[in-house]
């Protein structure tokens, strides 16, 4: 009897235990499962062709879970972020059928709702829970984003309690949550939160809407130094099946242009083997239709109260006829808190170029009025002016009359006086005409010299080109040089330029007397009308000065801004006055040395100036 009874008490426990175990391995959500489920919650279909090449049902819908996972990897929402801040690997075959984890399952759809740079932005940012030091920096932006994005991705409860247990296995019951907020996001993202870098300055970052059709990426290579560099490389890359990259010469850069990429496996693929060559490598979503509504769009905004800052013009650390990075303009050891880019410029050559119009840099003109365009000026008081300012000059040479320049610092083949200041920096041209240079210092010419001269701090060079040159011939040192250059109000412009110490032409003006009030200026309709990367100027009624940022040309991050668009933001959020600056690939706004929004070409591009902003 005691055998028997025995024998039932373990067959109970071992019926017990199966249950146990069967009802635990039920609870459990496998990756698989995870990765079919948020197939469906974003709702971007595929069909069995886009999954499986030469499928006889190739244009049925996705039923399988593993065609449902298969489709994710396809998609992007699995593996590297399309920031390339991370390099992980995804999930193997055998592993889909294990659990997935807290941390994952929110990593994966952030990227699969194309967040992936506001989660690399926000990882900067101090975390909330006390458990997730051991994660990577992406991840935790993953969180960061997770809980401050609507709908919110990480329960109430669990941020009230400041831990995330990010290595937990997820629940069906948080599975089910996810599911209901993700398909919710497809339809009212919204990222919006302030950051402040340092008392005073405040950061709206805005994030709204996600790509709803599939997308497509296209990888470039920067950074070769010739046609022959880009060529070869070009070669090496020929034998790689499914990477199609072509040598492309554009603003005097040769760089690769690939092919547009419909498997994010395939991208994932071509940037490990391309990071061999060593070259800057941007991976760039495509825009199908930049005009369509319900897009996704991202800016940031900067305010500052200016009490406790200056503000500077930027310019090129070899001088205002190169182009370089905006966070390679550095003053000294004097490095801005945040700068944002300025003003439009001409290319001229590899790393050179010109500003167009109107520049002001510490006091000293460096750039004259391009058209009646309008220009942001400042002085000691740090309250910005908008208008348009006309160049007055004058040159009384010691054995002839007044003469007027054409230009300054700055050079081409129909201009026959000009003059550079140390600004200039680099050496002055040396065309295969008859050139003559004269040095002017307090009034007097000190020396005189045939071009590729350099002008000292305090120096002027009058330069006088083809029959001009005679002009300047017979001047020796010490005969009176009287020059004088200055902005001055033009026409209907009652502004004091002659109190500005920095100044930048840009346009066309968006905001005036807080009202929406946007003129071409010149410029295109559609420069002014289209949608692209846009950053501008503005100040408020309080005095303090705005940044605008808005990103552009990119399907799973940000479309871009019409002017009247971004005129409306910077109305919305206080401005007086506001100011279009250079946009496009241009676009980019540096806080603390991070860049906090996704420049357009992948990359920060070469540019001629910014504005920035400085303890005083």
């Amino acid at each position: 009897m005691y055998k028997y009874k025995r024998s039932i008490l373990l067959s109970l426990v071992l019926i017990i235990s199966l249950v146990f175990v069967t009802s635990s391995e039920a609870a459990r959500v496998t990756r698989e499962e995870f990765f079919s489920t948020l197939y469906d919650a974003r709702g971007i279909e595929l069909t069995v062709g886009d999954i499986r090449q030469g499928a006889k049902n190739a244009g049925a819908k996705l039923t399988s879970a593993s065609d449902k996972t298969a489709a994710c990897f396809k998609l992007g929402y699995v593996g590297m972020p399309i920031t390339g801040v991370l390099i992980t690997s995804a999930p193997s075959a055998g592993q889909l059928r294990s659990p997935i984890t807290r941390i994952e399952a929110i990593r994966y759809i952030i990227q699969s709702l194309g967040l992936s740079f506001e989660a690399a932005v926000l990882s900067r940012l101090p975390p909330t829970f006390s458990d997730i030091a051991q994660l990577s920096a992406f991840e935790r932006g993953c969180v960061a984003v997770a809980e401050r994005m609507f709908p919110p991705l990480i329960d109430a409860n669990d941020i009230a309690a400041k831990t995330f247990k990010p290595q937990n296995q997820l629940t069906r019951q948080e599975l089910s949550r996810l599911t209901t907020n993700v398909r919710s996001a497809c339809d009212n993202l919204l990222l919006d939160l302030d950051v402040s870098p340092v008392k005073g300055i405040i950061i709206k970052i805005h994030r709204e809407g996600t790509f709803t059709g599939v997308p497509k990426w296209r990888i470039n290579l920067y950074g070769f130094e010739s046609e022959n560099e880009a060529k070869t490389a070009a070669a090496q890359i020929e034998g790689i099946e499914g990477l199609e990259m072509k040598p492309n010469f554009t603003n005097y850069e040769w760089s690769l242009r690939g092919e547009l990429l419909d498997d994010w496996r395939n991208v994932e693929k071509f940037y490990q083997i391309l990071q061999k060559l060593n070259k800057h490598i941007a991976i760039v979503p495509s825009v199908i239709n930049a005009e369509a509504e319900n897009q996704p769009r991202y800016w940031v905004l900067a305010t500052i109260t200016p009490d406790e800052f200056g503000f500077r013009v930027l310019t090129p650390p070899m001088g205002i006829t190169t182009l370089s990075a905006m966070s390679q303009m550095i003053r000294g050891s004097d490095i801005p808190i945040l700068a944002v880019n300025a003003g439009y410029f001409t290319w001229t050559g590899k790393l050179r170029g010109y500003p167009i119009g109107t520049l002001v840099v510490d006091g000293e003109l460096a750039g004259a009025p391009y058209l009646r365009r309008t220009t942001i000026g400042w002085g000691e008081d740090k309250s910005p002016i908008f208008g348009y300012p006309q160049w007055s000059q004058r040159i009384d040479l010691p054995y002839s009359h007044s003469e007027t320049l054409d230009k300054i610092n700055f050079y081409s083949s129909n201009i026959f006086f000009t003059a550079y200041t140390s600004i200039h920096r680099i050496p002055t041209p040396t065309p295969e005409i008859a050139t003559t240079e004269i040095f002017v210092k307090d009034g007097r010419c000190v020396g005189k010299a045939y071009g590729g001269s350099i002008a000292n701090k305090g120096d002027v060079i009058i330069a006088a080109y083809g029959a001009k040159a005679l002009l300047l011939d017979n001047i020796r040192p010490g005969d009176p040089m009287n020059i004088s250059f200055k902005l001055t109000p033009s026409d209907g412009d009652f502004n004091d330029w002659g109190s500005v110490t920095n100044a930048i032409q840009a346009g066309p003006m968006l905001v005036i007397d807080g009202e929406v009030n946007i003129t071409s200026e010149g410029f295109n309709n559609n420069f002014v009308n289209s949608r692209h990367p846009r950053s501008a100027v503005g100040v408020d009624g309080n005095g303090n000065w705005m940044f605008f940022v808005g990103d552009g040309r990119n399907g799973t991050h940000s479309i871009g801004y019409s002017l009247n668009e971004i005129a409306l933001i910077m109305r919305q959020f206080g401005a007086n006055y506001a100011l279009n600056l250079d946009g496009g690939g241009s676009s980019e706004i540096l806080v603390k040395g991070q860049i906090f929004n996704w420049p357009s070409e992948g990359r920060e591009r070469h540019i001629s100036n910014a504005i920035s902003v400085f303890n005083e």
